[in-house]
């Protein structure tokens, strides 16, 4: 699978993580799934904390398991 993230994007500590609204603490992940055959498959999810290193940690867990599920099916992450 390919990762498909630009430098700036690199750059950001929070990128795929949103708060879920305005005035509220909960983290969420967001992000979007392309497959090679045009498939387009979108991933919201609540990351269940209030704390964003854990968000962060839960992000990349999530990534890493999206990755090594759809390894060498040409599929890609924005």
């Amino acid at each position: 699978m390919k990762l498909n993230l630009s430098k700036a994007s690199l750059k950001r500590e929070n990128h795929h993580l949103f708060l879920q609204t305005p005035g509220r603490t909960v983290w969420w992940i967001g992000l979007t799934l392309h497959g090679k055959d045009g498939t387009v498959t979108r991933i919201r999810r609540s990351l269940q904390t209030h704390d964003v290193q854990v968000a962060r940690k839960r992000r990349d867990l999530i990534i890493g398991d999206l990755l090594n599920t759809t390894s060498g099916h040409g599929d890609s992450i924005e």
